[in-house]
């Protein structure tokens, strides 16, 4: 893999000192296909399992995939391969290549594959800012929250646009700002999120369609997500109340360990940003949307 920077080793180490091995959440070792996203909650989706696979099925939809083309799906932050994995094993006509920073995910993604017999997905290790694709190779390209770990958006959307072949699609699914300001009062809730989950930022959403039309890309849609996700439903089938519990155990552990205690390698003291998200989406300064656009 070639060099990385500063910010992106910051969010590798995130994932490797968290999510190594990736089966830390409750559920996921039964099946890693539902992967460690949100779950899209629509009419007649009764839990958390269904609401991730869901959400799986929903890029499927977004990228209007069938089994009638040969075609190549670009998975950018793919994490353990999940979705991947799960879309390839519905239509094997098409090839998806998924690249991550994480050597953990990447090992990861590569038994998920095994264990499931699918041949249409590989994945790669390596930063998605500066790929080594050739120009207009990928006939789409899919960001399930990983938009958001770029320190330079704007240089995303410039690498994103030069892999997509012309009038192919980018489709991001992500939690971004909204138009109103932060106040004081919150800024310490929202670097505390930030913090926890090793973001550098969140965009904003009229910045990034702004961005977006910039660089020449059509057909902007946005698709509000915030109330469809159900930040409250994903964070109560998360056990949620233990989380919360331990959110606040952790001021003392800190208070007593001082500088012993390792907040990077503490699970909850990463799932505990649900927290101040969960202020931040209730006080609607972010949310979480879909954005779908496509390459002149």
């Amino acid at each position: 893999m070639e060099k990385i920077t500063a910010a992106e080793k910051k969010v590798r180490d995130y994932y490797e000192n968290i999510w190594s091995p990736p089966i830390q959440v409750e559920g996921r070792d039964e099946n890693p296909l539902l992967g460690f996203h949100y779950g899209l909650y629509e009419k007649g989706i009764k839990n958390w399992k269904e609401a991730a696979i869901n959400m799986n099925d929903f890029v499927g939809r977004l990228l209007k995939l069938d089994n009638t083309r040969n075609i190549e799906i670009l998975d950018v932050g793919c994490g353990i391969g999940s979705t991947s994995v799960y879309l390839a094993m519905k239509y094997s006509n098409v090839k998806f290549t998924g690249i991550t920073l994480a050597p953990s995910e990447i090992k990861f993604a590569k038994k998920i594959q095994k264990d499931n017999r699918v041949t249409n997905a590989e994945f790669i290790e390596g930063s998605y800012l500066k790929t080594f694709f050739p120009s207009e190779y990928f006939d789409g390209v899919f960001a399930i929250e990983s938009f958001g770990y770029a320190q330079n958006k704007k240089g995303f959307i410039f690498e994103m646009k030069r892999i997509l072949k012309p009038g192919k699609k980018l489709i991001i699914l992500d939690g971004f700002r909204t138009d109103k300001s932060i106040p004081s009062f919150l800024q310490r809730v929202y670097s505390s999120f930030l913090s926890r989950r090793a973001l550098p930022n969140l965009m904003s959403l009229n910045d990034f369609i702004q961005s977006l039309d910039k660089e020449g890309f059509k057909q902007i849609d946005i698709i509000d997500l915030t109330k469809a996700n159900n930040l409250m439903y994903n964070f109560l089938q998360l056990d949620f109340f233990k989380i919360l519990i331990n959110f606040f155990l952790l001021q003392f552990k800190k208070a007593i360990k001082g500088n012993s205690y390792k907040s990077k390698e503490d699970i909850y003291f990463v799932l505990g940003a649900l927290v101040p998200e969960l202020i931040l989406g209730m006080g609607k300064k972010i949310g979480y949307y879909g954005v779908t656009a496509v390459k002149k």
